[in-house]
């Protein structure tokens, strides 16, 4: 009996060890097969760049696209400036 018990604590580290070793390396595994639920060569935003683009194309020189808005400008002649208000 005594020796039976020295057998089993004496397997426990090395399974200690050998749990230490696979967990990391079986984590890794599952992260490297993973596949991602969307699609990467999608282009969600092709319709706002084409807007974008069209609108650029036929915008005057005092007029300003920031993405969320687009600032129309005026020229004062008095003083020579550029003014965008908004």
């Amino acid at each position: 009996m005594a020796m039976k018990a020295a057998a089993e604590t004496s397997s426990q580290p090395h399974l200690a060890m050998a749990l230490l070793f696979l967990t990391p390396l079986l984590a890794l595994l599952s992260a490297c097969t993973a596949r991602p639920g969307y699609d990467h060569d999608a282009k969600p935003y092709a319709a706002a760049i084409q807007a974008r683009q069209t609108t650029a194309n036929s915008s005057s020189s005092l007029q300003v696209d920031l993405g969320y808005e687009i600032y129309q400008g005026t020229f004062n002649s008095t003083s020579g400036l550029n003014l965008w208000k908004g």
